[in-house]
C-alpha cells in the first residue's frame, strides 16, 4: 500500500452532532493523497456508528476505539501507532477545513523543504462558516521560541500540519496536560530547532462551541505555565525581561479571547490589566491593538461592540 503524503488524525468524544461536517471538509479536499484516522475516545453516543458509514463509503477513512484518556492521548495514538503518512494533520472533530487546505500546504511544503510544520489562518462562527467574521493571523517570519511562550499562533490543533518523523521525536502531546497541550508541545518542538512556517491564508474554519475547553479562559491561563515549566525544565535561555513580554502577549491574547467569547466583560479586563503590569512596553508593541483591548475589557470607550471586535479581532 502507497504511503500517502498526509495523515488525518482526528480525535473525537461523543461528536455525532459535528463529525459529519468534519468529515465532509475532509472529503472535499482538492487534494486527494491522503489517509484519515478517526480515534474515537470512549464516546457513548453514536459516534462510532457515523464514523463507520463514512469509512464504509471511502477505504481511505480508518476508525478506531481505545477508552477514554483525553484528546492528547487520542491524538497521540493515531499519530504514533497507526499514521502511515509522511506529514501529520491534525483535525478535532467539531472543526472545519477549507477546501484547499492539504493542495495548499502541499504546495508549501515543496516550495520550503526547511520547514518541518505549518499553520494558517483560522476564521472563527458559531453557526456555519459563512457567519465568521474574525480570523487569526499569522506571522511572516519562522515562529521562536518568545513567540510561542506568549502568542497561540495556531488558535487550534485543527491548524497544524506537521511532519511525522519530527513530531515522533518530540514524543508526542504531553497527555497528562489538559488545556494548552499542543502550546506546550510547540515549546518543545521550537527548543529542538523545529521550523514552522505560517501560511497566509484561511485554511480552518473553528467552531465557537460554549463550554468546550478553549472556551475555558481561565484554564488556558493556568496553562500558560505549562509552557513556562517545559521552558525552566529544558534549560532554555530566556531572561527575565523575555519572560514578562511573554506574559504580556499572553494576557493581551487572554483578553482578546475572553472579548470574542463573549467572556464577563470583567474577565477580559482582569486579564488585560494583568498583561498591562507584566510590561506595558509588550502590551502595546502594536499600539493600536493593545489600546483597543484595553479599552474594550475596561468599557472605557463607549462604543457598541460591532465598532471594536472588526478592529481588534480582524
Amino acid at each position: 500500500m502507497a504511503t500517502p503524503l498526509f495523515s488525518v488524525i482526528i480525535p473525537c468524544w461523543n461528536a455525532e452532532k459535528t463529525i459529519v461536517e468534519t468529515l465532509k471538509s475532509v472529503l472535499d479536499q482538492t487534494f486527494g493523497d491522503w489517509e484519515a484516522i478517526v480515534v474515537d475516545d470512549g464516546s457513548t453516543d453514536n459516534t462510532a456508528d457515523v464514523v463507520a458509514g463514512f469509512a464504509a463509503c471511502d477505504p481511505r477513512i480508518s476508525f478506531c476505539t481505545i477508552a477514554n484518556g483525553g484528546p492528547s492521548l487520542a491524538r497521540n495514538f493515531g499519530a504514533m501507532e497507526l499514521a502511515r503518512g509522511t506529514y501529520l494533520a491534525f483535525l478535532d472533530a467539531d472543526d472545519l477545513w477549507a477546501s484547499d487546505k492539504l493542495e495548499v500546504t502541499a504546495a508549501r511544503l515543496r516550495e520550503n523543504e526547511a520547514a518541518q510544520a505549518f499553520y494558517g489562518r483560522v476564521a472563527f462562527f458559531a453557526d456555519t462558516p459563512a457567519d465568521a467574521s474574525t480570523h487569526s493571523h499569522v506571522r511572516k517570519e519562522p515562529l521562536l521560541l518568545k513567540h510561542v511562550l506568549a502568542e497561540n499562533p495556531f488558535c487550534t490543533t485543527s491548524n497544524l500540519v506537521v511532519e511525522r518523523k519530527a513530531f515522533l521525536a518530540t514524543g508526542g502531546f504531553d497527555d497528562g496536560i489538559v488545556y494548552g497541550e499542543d502550546l506546550e508541545w510547540l515549546v518543545r518542538f521550537v527548543a529542538m530547532s523545529g521550523v514552522i512556517e505560517g501560511i497566509d491564508q484561511t485554511l480552518v474554519y473553528y467552531r465557537n462551541t460554549p463550554g468546550s475547553l478553549s472556551s475555558n479562559i481561565e484554564a488556558m491561563a493556568t496553562a500558560w505555565m505549562a509552557r513556562y515549566e517545559t521552558v525552566r525544565k529544558m534549560g532554555l535561555e530566556v531572561t527575565e525581561r523575555d519572560i514578562r513580554s511573554a506574559k504580556a502577549r499572553h494576557f493581551r491574547y487572554l483578553a482578546r479571547q475572553a472579548l470574542r467569547s463573549d467572556a464577563p466583560r470583567f474577565t477580559a479586563m482582569k486579564f488585560a490589566l494583568r498583561g498591562v503590569l507584566a510590561s506595558p512596553a509588550s502590551f502595546f508593541d502594536t499600539p493600536r491593538h493593545g489600546a483597543l483591548v484595553l479599552a474594550a475589557a475596561c468599557a472605557l470607550a463607549d462604543i457598541p461592540q460591532s465598532a471594536w471586535r472588526p478592529a481588534i479581532f480582524q
